[in-house]
């Protein structure tokens, strides 16, 4: 149990720093207005919001200056949505080939 626990925690710890250096960078590519709206209550890593586009309400998207944010987010989203058919496809052209051969 207690094995199971350290990694858990380890993994936690990984987690957070990845989130650490992620919202050092974001004032990059986000709008100011954008970073202060964000809530960043103590939440565990699991749960925590990146400051993405789609953590804001739609309505707020002019006010905060992330319109234009949003629409590539939702772009790149169709993208994986895409890449992530076209894998399930080729795994099922394979398993397809599989039990075919049986």
């Amino acid at each position: 149990m207690d094995i199971q626990w350290n990694k858990q925690q380890d993994t936690r710890r990984k987690l957070s720093q990845v989130l650490d250096g992620w919202f050092r960078k974001l004032g990059d590519f986000m709008p100011v207005t954008a970073i202060q709206a964000l809530d960043v209550t103590d939440v565990g890593v699991e749960d925590m919001r990146l400051g993405l586009p789609s953590d804001f309400p739609l309505k707020d998207h002019a006010r905060l200056g992330i319109t234009d944010h949003a629409l590539i987010e939702r772009e790149l989203r169709i993208g994986q949505a895409h890449d992530a058919l076209k894998k399930l496809c080729i795994q099922l052209g394979l398993k397809s080939f599989l039990v075919r051969r049986k």
